[in-house]
């Protein structure tokens, strides 16, 4: 009687043994495979406005809604409006760069300041050549009329390095 019991015993370890060896994990597709019809998406209008928001710019049509686009190679990040009680901005100056194009009344002064409303590099200098897309300032209105910020960094512009 007990050698059935040890023979039984060891059989079901055998079993539980090679079972467990064979095992896969699940994968998502498999979930899906398994599921069916079963999945649905519950907020789909949400996700591709969310898509939209993020997504960035070709350098073309950048380059076609800015007014001012310059190939910088030395570009200064001279303060930010951070803990000011104001809508964040940070401010920068172009100090070398050349002028890809620019409107008919423009002038080219040795410094170009400009307003961005997000970070553009991290650090205070950047020293790399990029692509700056500007376009006229629209908000901030005592900062146009006593200062000589005159363009705002374009949003959803990518920031293309060459």
């Amino acid at each position: 009687m007990k050698n059935y019991i040890l023979l039984f015993v060891g059989f079901l370890g055998l079993i539980s043994l090679k079972s467990c060896s064979e095992r896969k994990e699940i994968s998502s597709e498999s979930l899906i495979d398994i599921r069916g019809n079963y999945v649905v998406d519950l907020f789909p209008k949400e996700e591709k406005v969310i898509f939209e928001e993020d997504k960035k710019l070709t350098y073309e049509e950048a380059f076609s809604e800015s007014e001012l686009v310059l190939y910088a190679t030395d570009i200064q990040k001279l303060g930010n409006s951070y803990a000011r009680g104001i809508k964040k901005f940070y401010l920068y100056q172009v100090k070398e760069g050349y002028i890809k194009k620019s409107p008919k009344k423009f002038k080219s002064n040795n410094k170009i300041l400009f307003i961005s409303n997000e970070d553009l590099f991290t650090g205070d200098i950047l020293k790399d050549s990029v692509y700056l897309f500007l376009t006229p300032l629209a908000d901030y209105k005592l900062l146009k009329n006593h200062s000589d910020i005159q363009y705002s960094w374009l949003e959803k512009a990518p920031l293309l390095t060459k």
